[in-house]
């Protein structure tokens, strides 16, 4: 079985709702249970590209069902496409240097890795402190603010 990595970036805000009503929002955001990270079903992507995929001009109708599965209700099948969640990486927060600041934190890498099949070491992080790419220049000295947040630095990141 192939495994491949799909990366989802959104120049909008994106909201999968959860479909039921939990008291003042009407659509709360789908989250991770043991988390509590918000999350993409992955019935959710395997529909948009489902639809992707019909609403273009296709030599072979087939292969959409090979891949998709069929929704006819004599022959429904379930297709040979399997999609995981899509789960967070990065997230984008306010910074008082600069429009905003991609942050992540330990967890978020690890799975990554994991998900991936690669070792990495991810630093520990001590309370009210972070790591900066060093090409990133949203520091002010030693500090950075992300939203009402003022963080001390701790170190940079060594990108390759």
């Amino acid at each position: 079985m192939d495994m491949k990595l799909m990366t989802i970036f959104t120049r909008t805000p994106l909201h999968v709702g959860a479909g039921s009503s939990v008291g003042a929002i009407d659509l709360p955001v789908i989250r991770e249970r043991h988390t509590r990270f918000p999350v993409i079903p992955g019935a959710s992507i395997k529909g948009v590209l489902a639809d992707l995929w019909n609403n273009e001009k296709h030599e072979r109708v087939e292969d959409g069902v090979e891949l998709f599965g069929s929704t006819d209700s004599n022959a429904a099948s379930a297709g040979n496409l399997l999609i995981g969640e899509g789960k967070l990486l990065a997230f984008p927060v306010r910074s008082a240097k600069g429009c905003f600041a991609w942050i992540t934190c330990p967890l978020a890498l690890n799975r990554f890795c994991r998900d991936k099949g690669v070792k990495m070491e991810t630093p520990q992080i001590e309370q009210e402190k972070v790591f900066l790419s060093k090409a990133t220049e949203i520091a002010f000295g030693g500090n950075v603010v992300f939203e009402e947040y003022n963080l001390a630095k701790q170190g940079d990141i060594e990108e390759d």
